[in-house]
């Protein structure tokens, strides 16, 4: 990682209540320091996420072109940190200053979630597509409004338009595997009916002189504030302000900062270290003061995440934990309170009291990671969640086909690979680290209803108890 490197992937500490920053607009001023401090703070994904993901997919892939897997993640998998272990993925990196795509959606069954999320390089959900907001089937024409403030999805004479606020940004695909075996080639291919194909030119205003995006946006950037800067002044034409209502003071307070034109100089009597540590203490208060919210019974998940609208510093916090996060109302991941370890001949054992109560082409799983990854076991199990085999006490299935209508207490067993439960216990079994190393995990929930959004719904007991073994 690059600047503020301490807060990146400083994950999953609990943090107390106190007072919070407030999402509102910036009102500029003529000072150049304050300037500048603000500009760190609403460029600082730029470098610490977008320079990554963007680089790394153009280079593997290139511009305005999907990388599709169509295989489930795996131990040792490296297509992006803190991967789902039950969805397909599929990525791109677009640039629509110049032209027009047209964005194929190919047909899924009634029952399967799937989903489009475009992103800015901000880490901003602007649009979604897909299955819980009932999203049409076949070709979306995906161009750049630079007149928009947010996003829209219109239909304009018969056809499906996705208006980008931006014109670079990022589209990431998910398709939900129902399970490892036959549900797979079906997912598959689905996903790869999935395309980006470039439809035409765009009709460029005289005074449109936004720069494309290619590896030479990010060259020569150095690790540290100025590099934030330059990255934001490279970008601005393509990054407007979005979801704000007066985009135009941030784009004043950011030429008050120096950037103007495409590149960043620093204003005479600016300190940009003292300027740095400045901000590096306003994400470390949010994390402190309310980057989290709790939902009880241990579990918290973040205050802020998808839209951040003009909290900036929010935004800030989010995009260093290293994922892009969607909107809440697409997708909730929770996570435990405090650290979480096992030392050799013990468990922990989460007890939820009924099954979560997600919406319609919902699912939730419990995955677990080392350093960001998936943990190899020998039962090939990264996830437990509803599509997996889980039972009951009494051995019935609590989801699938000969389950019961019934909505029971029922557990999940996390223990080392090395330590493998009886068998009754097999089906409910999320196999941590074999050497009793760190890990983590993450409780996902897409298509979240409101009690699991604000708590009331009473989230699973952890316990940590002895091992059960055969």
């Amino acid at each position: 990682m690059k600047i503020f490197a301490f807060v990146a992937f400083h994950m999953i500490g609990w943090v107390q209540a106190g007072s919070c920053f407030q999402s509102r607009d910036h009102k500029p001023t003529e000072n150049t320091t304050a300037a500048t401090i603000f500009a760190l703070e609403y460029g600082y994904p730029l470098l610490v996420a977008w320079d990554a993901i963007a680089t790394a997919t153009i280079n593997n892939t290139g511009l305005n072109k999907l990388r599709i897997n169509d295989e489930l993640a795996g131990a040792g998998d490296k297509f992006g940190i803190y991967p789902n272990a039950d969805t397909l993925y599929a990525e791109a990196i677009f640039d629509l200053s110049a032209d027009i795509f047209t964005l194929t959606v190919p047909e899924v069954d009634d029952d399967r979630y799937w989903s489009f999320s475009f992103f800015d390089g901000f880490g901003e959900n602007y649009a979604v597509i897909g299955s819980i907001s009932g999203s049409s089937f076949g070709n979306y024409t995906l161009r750049w409004n630079p007149q928009l403030n947010g996003q829209t999805v219109v239909e304009d004479k018969g056809t499906l338009c996705i208006e980008s606020p931006v014109a670079y940004g990022s589209l990431l695909i998910r398709i939900l595997v129902r399970n490892n075996g036959t549900d797979l080639a079906q997912s598959a291919k689905i996903i790869n009916g999935c395309k980006l194909t470039e439809a035409g030119p765009r009709p460029r205003a005289a005074f449109d002189n936004t720069p494309p995006l290619s590896l030479a946006t990010f060259e020569g950037l150095p690790e540290n504030a100025t590099g934030v800067l330059e990255l934001t002044a490279r970008t601005l034409n393509g990054f407007p302000p979005i979801n704000v209502t007066n985009p135009r003071a941030v784009d004043k307070e950011l030429n008050v900062a120096g950037i103007h034109q495409g590149s960043y100089s620093k204003p005479a009597g600016v300190n940009l270290t003292a300027a740095t540590n400045v901000v590096i203490e306003a994400i470390a208060n949010y994390e402190k003061t309310c980057a989290f919210f709790s939902l009880g019974n241990g579990w918290k998940r973040f205050t802020t995440v998808g839209l951040f609208g003009a909290d900036y510093v929010a935004r800030a916090y989010v995009v260093a934990q290293g994922q892009e996060s969607e909107r809440i109302t697409e997708s909730l991941y929770t996570y435990p309170e405090g650290n979480i370890s096992l030392a050799e001949g013990e468990a922990y054992l989460a007890t939820f009291s009924s099954k979560p109560p997600i919406g319609p082409t919902g699912f939730w799983s419990l995955t677990m990671y080392q350093n960001g990854f998936l943990v190899e076991n020998p039962i090939n199990i990264y996830a437990v969640g509803d599509r997996s085999n889980i039972t009951y006490p009494d051995g019935s299935l609590v989801y699938g086909t000969g389950s019961s209508s019934s909505n029971e207490t029922f557990q999940i067993l996390v223990q080392s690979a090395a330590a493998p439960p009886p068998a009754n216990w097999t089906h409910n079994w999320l196999p941590s680290p074999s050497n009793y190393s760190d890990f983590s995990v993450i409780f996902r929930l897409y298509s979240p209803t409101p009690p699991l959004v604000n708590g009331s719904w009473p989230y699973p007991i952890v316990t940590k108890i002895k091992a059960i073994t055969a």
